[in-house]
C-alpha cells in the first residue's frame, strides 16, 4: 500500500466579494491511496457544498483524475456553515478548482509506502437537533484511517464524525468551525508533517454542540473547546489502532430508487397557505404546490434516483459513502448490522441532494406537521429538509416512508456481493 498527501489553503478572501475577514483558513486536503491495482483519491474540503461539475463550486473531479490514474474519488465536504458562500466570485471558484486539481496532482505524486491502521474512540461534542417525536440518534464516535510510513510513524489521519460545523454560524468571519480546531489539536501533538483530515459523516439530524444560534458570544471559543476533545479522541484512537492486514480495496456502488410521499388535500392546502402568508407568497413554492397537485389528481407515485458507492478492505474496513445529508441512524445501522471490523458512513460524498432522514423522522413529520415545522424539521416551503427533485417528474416531495429500509437494504447488497 502507497499513500500520498496534500494540502492546499483555498481561501483567498482577496478573490471573494468585499474581501471577507479570515477567522482560519479553508483547506482543501487530499489523501491519495495505492493498493498496486486501484488508486483512490479522498479530497476533503472546507465548504457547505461541493460538486462535481455543477453546483456551487463544481470540479470536474472523476473524469480529469482518471486520466491521471486514479480509479475512484471521493469528495466530502466538511459542511462548515462560516465558508463566506455568499462572497465567492468566478475568480475565487477558478482558483480554488486549480488549487484542488493541484492538491491530487501533488498527492498522487508522492506516494511512499505505508500500512493502515483503523481505529474508533468515543466522542460526544454533537447533539441531536430534532428530539423526539422524530429523531433521537446522535453518533458517539470518531472513525479514524491512520497511515504510518515505513519507520512507522505517522504521515496522515483521515477522521470522521457526524456533527454539522455550526457552532461558528453567528460569526460574520471566514472559519472552517470546530474541525479546524481538531485538526490543530492533532498537529499540535504529532507535528506539521503529518496530515490530519477531517471527513463529515451522517450528520444530518446532528449540531456541533452549542450551535451558534443558541449562544451570543464566544463563538470561536466554544468551537475550539469542542474541536480540541474530538481532536483528542482522534488521537486516543490512533493511538489505540488496529493495523490492517488486507491489501487490496474493493470498490462497489449501487443505485437504487427511493420513493417520494405525495401529500393529501388537507397537507396540500396547509402548505400553500403557508407559502402564501409566511414566506410572503413564495412563487417558487406555489409553482411547486400546483404541479405536485396535479400528480395528486394522477395517482403517481414519484420516485428519486439514488447512488451509493462503498470501499473496503478485505474483511477490516469498509467505507460507505452517499450524496445527501443523511441522519445519524444510517450510521449506526452500519456499525450495528456491516459485517466489518472498522465503518465508516459519509454524507456530503460526490454531491449533496438535502436531507434523507430515518423513517421514524418522516413518519413523525406526517403525524405532527405543524410540530415538524416548528422544530425546522422542513425547512421551510420552497427548501423544505426532506424534500428533494423527482427524477420521474419535475417536481420536489419529500421522502416517503420506507426509504430507511431501500436504502440499508441497497447498502447490505454492497457487502453482500
Amino acid at each position: 500500500m502507497k499513500v500520498g498527501t496534500n494540502v492546499k489553503d483555498i481561501t483567498h478572501p482577496e478573490l471573494m466579494r468585499d474581501n471577507p475577514v479570515v477567522h482560519d483558513p479553508l483547506f482543501a486536503k487530499v489523501i491519495v491511496y495505492d493498493d498496486g491495482d486501484t488508486v483512490v483519491a479522498i479530497i476533503c474540503v472546507d465548504v457547505m457544498s461541493l460538486y462535481f461539475h455543477e453546483g456551487s463550486l463544481g470540479i470536474d473531479g472523476p473524469e480529469k483524475y482518471k486520466r491521471l490514474g486514479i480509479d475512484h474519488t471521493f469528495l466530502n465536504c466538511t459542511h462548515t456553515h462560516s465558508d463566506a458562500r455568499g462572497s465567492w466570485t468566478d475568480a475565487w471558484r477558478k482558483n480554488a478548482r486549480r488549487l484542488i486539481d493541484e492538491a491530487v496532482e501533488a498527492a498522487y505524486a508522492d506516494r511512499v509506502p505505508v500500512s493502515l491502521h483503523a481505529g474508533r474512540a468515543p466522542s460526544y461534542i454533537g447533539s441531536n437537533r430534532y428530539g423526539e417525536p422524530f429523531t433521537q440518534v446522535s453518533v458517539p464516535w470518531v472513525n479514524t484511517l491512520e497511515a504510518r510510513n515505513e519507520n512507522g510513524q505517522p504521515i496522515a489521519i483521515l477522521f470522521e464524525y457526524a456533527a454539522h460545523p455550526v457552532i461558528t454560524i453567528e460569526v460574520p468571519e471566514i472559519s472552517a468551525d470546530y474541525p479546524a480546531y481538531a485538526v490543530r489539536r492533532i498537529s499540535d501533538e504529532l507535528g506539521d508533517s503529518v496530515v490530519p483530515m477531517f471527513a463529515l459523516g451522517c450528520a444530518g439530524n446532528c449540531n456541533g454542540d452549542p450551535v451558534g444560534f443558541s449562544i451570543t458570544s464566544g463563538w470561536h471559543e466554544k468551537a475550539e473547546e469542542a474541536g480540541r476533545k474530538l481532536g483528542d479522541a482522534v488521537l486516543t484512537a490512533t493511538r489505540n489502532g488496529t493495523v490492517l492486514t488486507a491489501s487490496k480495496f474493493t470498490f462497489r456502488t449501487q443505485s437504487v430508487m427511493l420513493p417520494l410521499r405525495v401529500p393529501d388535500q388537507a397537507e396540500w392546502e396547509w402548505k400553500v397557505g403557508r407559502a402564501k402568508t409566511e414566506y410572503a407568497n413564495d412563487e417558487w413554492a406555489l409553482k411547486n404546490l400546483m404541479v405536485v397537485k396535479e400528480i395528486m389528481k394522477r395517482g403517481e407515485q414519484p420516485m428519486m434516483e439514488f447512488q451509493l458507492s462503498a470501499l473496503t478492505l478485505g474483511s477490516e474496513w469498509m467505507l460507505v459513502t452517499m450524496a445527501a445529508e443523511m441522519f445519524s441512524e444510517y450510521e449506526v445501522w452500519l456499525n450495528a448490522f456491516a459485517p466489518f471490523q472498522f465503518t465508516m458512513a459519509w454524507g456530503y460524498t460526490n454531491g449533496r441532494i438535502g436531507y434523507i432522514p430515518s423513517d421514524l423522522a418522516l413518519a413523525g413529520s406526517i403525524k405532527f406537521p405543524r410540530l415538524a415545522a416548528k422544530r425546522g424539521l422542513d425547512g421551510g416551503v420552497s427548501a423544505a429538509l426532506n424534500e428533494v427533485r423527482s427524477t420521474t417528474h419535475e417536481v420536489n416531495l419529500p421522502f416517503a416512508v420506507g426509504t430507511q429500509e431501500i436504502l440499508q437494504n441497497g447498502i447490505a447488497s454492497l457487502w453482500e456481493e
